[in-house]
């Protein structure tokens, strides 16, 4: 079934630029793209598919142990996603000491 025809497109520097927006929740499945030109059909087909954010691991490396004294700690943080690659970003953190009344209860 036809969705949206464009008549007489007039391009612009050998370009037509045409948009066709897709609802907030298309149907899934594959759709074809024809354009009727005067020397043939030319046709491209392009699937819409639900996009799945990528799920990624993040492994954090601390010192067995951390004296009050040490002026720096080395922490170490990697991410990367379930397909392998690694994940670009920064960290912010914050080490917390407990005190003694902490350790108490």
């Amino acid at each position: 079934s036809r969705i949206r025809m464009w008549r007489d497109v007039e391009p612009r520097q050998g370009i037509a630029d045409l948009t066709f927006d897709l609802m907030p929740e298309p149907m899934k499945g594959t759709y074809r793209i024809e354009v009727l030109k005067n020397k043939g059909k030319r046709d491209h087909d392009f699937s819409v598919q639900e996009y799945v954010l990528p799920k990624a691991e993040l492994k954090v490396k601390l010192p067995q142990k951390i004296k009050i004294t040490d002026p720096t700690i080395h922490i170490e943080v990697c991410g990367s996603y379930t397909y392998g690659r690694p994940v670009r970003g920064m960290v912010n953190g914050t080490v917390c000491l407990p005190t003694l009344r902490d350790q108490a209860s």
